[in-house]
């Protein structure tokens, strides 16, 4: 059941949405901490009070502002049908889990070498 939280929406049972739906909110709020510390690890002193809001700003306008606009769009547009809110969720959901995993890696790759190249200049080696 592990990464198939976006399929709460097409199940019957009150129960079975409930459990694919509560681990994924539990790991939810995971990655925002991890996120902001890695990005303050490699900012400059001078700098870590703005890049930090301009991650703040961002994170929020896609998850809030994009996220429910797409659901809104597939919905009206696509199905033409109210009701089937909830196959918009899983579509948009199963695509936000793909571009995730894809930007994650991609990110991690970057990070990795990023702090090789913060390692190797630092005057303080071990």
């Amino acid at each position: 059941m592990r990464g198939m939280w976006f399929l709460f929406t097409q199940v019957d049972q009150l129960w079975l949405s409930v459990v694919l739906l509560v681990p994924a909110m539990f790991f939810a709020s995971f990655p925002m901490p991890t996120s902001t510390a890695s990005i303050l690890v490699l900012t400059p002193n001078q700098f870590r009070a703005q890049i930090s809001s301009i991650f703040l700003l961002i994170s929020s306008l896609v998850g809030l502002g994009i996220g429910t606009t797409l659901v809104a769009l597939l919905t009206d547009k696509v199905f033409q049908n109210p009701l089937l809110v909830g196959h918009s969720i899983s579509i948009i959901g199963a695509f936000a889990t793909v571009c995730t995993i894809v930007l994650l890696k991609t990110g991690c790759q970057h990070f990795q070498k990023s702090m090789q190249v913060e390692h190797a200049e630092s005057p303080l080696k071990s």
